[in-house]
């Protein structure tokens, strides 16, 4: 049986105690944050951001994790990219839990309880592993400010009004080549704030979308482009000690994670656009169906946000204990 509990967030408190200052390791997908070797492991926290935040946890989250890795506790963010397919999500963050999990398992013994802690959809996306992954127990989980609206209800902002509007442009076919420009220059970006010269591919990719409205003999041309070989070796040795040091003062790393934030909207548009998505699946009566008949945590601790528009906490603390 699972047993909830709904309670009002307060605001953080302003103590000036300094901040834990473990450093952030990323493995098999998940990034951990481990610990003070003083205190014994309470238990592992699996971590999930809300949509387009989810994409970086330890950065927009981190003064939280950190507060609750001092605190003794095993913490495991696992980033995600949104899509209208919640249960696509919820495969990728199981498969990424599952590999690091034998690590853990061996650092800290097989006994350590795994708690699941979501905020909004991250919490929704914890309901939906709690419920229909059966063979990916929990202890219990921690869902802060639930919510599973629809696109169309407040879980997209201006979703009617602006997002819509621009789905119906992209499928009207060529502006998709927008969405293409942007997919390749994001590639091109993540490259370089890892400290990388982009490969040729990559940069023939971005030639070939260019050369394309040109004859063909100089598309052909452009497509095929590639460095020099010594070129490429001058570029890798200015990039790689500017991105060391950048790295060392854990600029760079900050710059990249919170870059995948914006880069995960062209193809989270693509995905409307050329798939005809206009809201998530599962949908909310569904995700409801699953939770009132499957959900399976032992114990559940739902927290509220009193100004959150769109929290359904109030919801699922009632559908959980009904499925008691």
């Amino acid at each position: 049986s699972s047993a909830s509990s709904a309670s009002s967030a307060s605001s953080a408190s302003s103590a000036s105690s300094p901040q834990y200052a473990a450093s952030w390791e990323y493995s098999h997908g998940n990034y951990v944050l481990r610990p003070p070797p003083s205190r014994p492991a309470r238990c592992v926290l699996h971590f999930l951001g809300g949509a387009l935040v989810g994409a970086a946890p330890h950065v927009c989250y981190n003064h939280l994790l950190r507060r609750l890795a001092a605190s003794g506790f095993l913490v495991v963010a696992t980033p995600y990219a949104l899509s209208f397919d919640h249960l696509a999500t919820c495969d990728a963050v199981v498969g990424a839990f599952e590999e690091i999990a034998p690590d853990l398992a061996a650092d800290y013994g097989g006994g350590l309880p795994v708690v699941g802690v979501g905020h909004s959809c991250g919490a929704l996306l914890h309901v939906l592993i709690t419920s229909l992954f059966p063979e990916t127990p929990r202890a219990g989980n921690v869902l802060i400010s639930f919510n599973s609206k629809g696109a169309s209800d407040g879980a997209i902002p201006a979703f009617e009004e602006a997002v819509i509007p621009l789905l119906n442009f992209l499928e009207s076919g060529t502006p998709l080549d927008k969405l293409t420009e942007a997919e390749l220059w994001g590639d091109l970006a993540r490259d370089l704030l890892e400290g990388r010269v982009p490969s040729d591919d990559r940069l023939g990719r971005l030639a070939e979308f260019y050369a394309a409205p040109l004859p063909d003999p100089v598309g052909a041309a452009l497509g095929d482009l590639a460095l020099p070989p010594a070129l490429r070796t001058g570029l890798d040795a200015f990039v790689k000690p500017i991105a060391a040091a950048l790295t060392e003062a854990e600029i760079l790393p900050l710059l990249s994670q919170s870059a995948e934030l914006g880069l995960q909207v062209p193809p989270l548009l693509r995905e409307a656009a050329s798939g005809g998505r206009r809201d998530f699946v599962p949908s909310p009566a569904a995700v409801r169906a699953a939770a009132r008949s499957s959900y399976r945590a032992r114990r559940t601790l739902v927290l509220m946000y009193d100004d959150d528009a769109i929290d359904e906490s109030e919801e699922i603390a009632a559908l959980l204990e009904e499925s008691e």
